[in-house]
């Protein structure tokens, strides 16, 4: 609770300043200037959390406002447009599916629930605000800081080895995944991602680089494709150098990959590190 209340602080204090900045410059021409437009796209780091939870993630936001929060067995996923600014203000709104693994007995299953989020943005810095369950109306708060990694160029070779996520879908199963790039050393954008786990599942499948509807490629982030026992899984990933920021620690590279099925029986959802 007590880095919950750091974190309010420091938006309370972040918010004067913005809106202190523009009250400044408006006085300083004499007249009010329009609101700048408000990004989304980015990745983000930072948590939802309510009275007894908190769930750290690593949130991807294309900019045809898909959107991914990576935790470690847990998602809030939406599709395109899930998420978007009320023209000419900071304020976001939208709809997310919070997946979360489900049935032991059957492998990476999962249950999705609705939540409602809204907030505030402040492109390239915060984004913070509240989130509802549809469902039973319970409440929550989230806080994620932008992560300057969404400005590397996408290189599908910064990828490459052994991702290890520990205690995947139960205590004590280990997830390992090879991306291996594409052969030709001049392709940088597509490669291959095999593995396994300790519950003896097998996984294969496809990694490039995201485009956006105009065929542009985007940022750091990747399109995943992943299988295993027949059920195809999509969704997102990225990575993330070490860093402290905000009392949020990353010891060292780390790679968000969130996918699911499209009805989201299944899905994976995992904060891994390279292999020594």
């Amino acid at each position: 609770m007590i880095a919950h209340f750091r974190k309010l602080i420091f938006v309370f204090i972040c918010v004067g300043f913005i809106f202190g900045c523009s009250e400044d410059s408006g006085s300083s021409v004499g007249a009010s200037e329009p609101f700048p437009t408000q990004e989304l796209s980015g990745v983000w780091l930072g948590d939802f959390f309510t009275e007894n939870v908190d769930n750290f993630t690593v949130g991807i936001i294309t900019r045809d406002k898909e959107a991914r929060f990576i935790g470690s067995n847990i998602q809030y996923s939406g599709l395109q447009n899930a998420l978007n600014v009320t023209p000419n203000t900071s304020v976001f709104s939208g709809n997310l599916d919070e997946l979360s693994l489900d049935d032991p007995a059957d492998d990476y299953s999962s249950t999705s629930v609705a939540v409602q989020v809204g907030g505030w943005i402040a492109t390239q810095a915060l984004l913070w605000g509240s989130f509802r369950y549809e469902d039973t109306q319970e409440t929550g708060s989230l806080y994620f800081v932008y992560n300057t990694t969404y400005e590397v160029s996408p290189n599908v070779r910064n990828l490459a080895g052994s991702w290890i996520a520990s205690n995947v879908f139960e205590d004590g199963n280990t997830l390992t995944l090879n991306i291996v790039p594409d052969p030709d050393i001049e392709n940088t954008t597509s490669g291959t991602i095999s593995g396994g786990d300790s519950l003896a599942n097998i996984f294969s499948g496809d990694i490039t680089i995201h485009y956006t509807t105009e065929s542009e490629a985007e940022g750091n982030v990747y399109d995943v494709s992943l299988t295993f026992d027949g059920i195809e899984l999509n969704g997102l990933a990225t990575y993330v150098e070490e860093m402290t920021t905000e009392g949020i620690e990353i010891p060292k590279k780390t790679l968000a990959l969130g996918v699911s099925n499209p009805d989201s029986t299944y899905m994976i959802s995992v904060l891994s590190t390279l292999g020594d």
